[in-house]
C-alpha cells in the first residue's frame, strides 16, 4: 500500500501544493526568503495507529456523531482495494 493511493492524502498534498505555490509567489512580490518545499504526512501511519478506534467505535457503537460519516467507509474501500485489487482483463 502507498499513501499516493489514497484519495484524502492526494487531496491534502494537492492542497499543500497550491498553498506552497502560493508562499512562493507571495515571497518572490516581497523579496523575502522563499518557503520550504511542504512535508508530506505518512498517511499510512495514521491508519495503522487510528484503525483500532475506528474499528471498535463502529463495532461496538457510540454517542459521538462524526460530521463526516464517509471518511472512515473511503478509507475502508481504498484499503481493501489496494490489498486486493483487481486483476487486469485483456480485451
Amino acid at each position: 500500500m502507498t499513501n499516493e493511493k489514497f484519495s484524502r492524502w492526494q487531496r491534502v498534498a494537492e492542497r499543500r501544493a497550491l498553498q506552497h505555490q502560493d508562499n512562493v509567489e507571495m515571497a518572490k512580490v516581497l523579496g523575502t526568503k522563499l518557503p520550504e518545499e511542504p512535508q508530506y504526512w505518512d498517511y499510512l501511519t495514521v491508519l495503522k495507529e487510528n484503525i483500532p478506534f475506528f474499528r471498535n467505535t463502529y463495532a461496538h457503537g457510540s454517542t459521538c456523531i462524526s460530521p463526516w460519516p464517509y471518511k472512515p467507509l473511503e478509507d475502508s474501500a481504498e484499503i481493501i482495494n489496494q490489498l486486493y485489487p483487481l486483476a487486469q482483463v485483456n480485451e
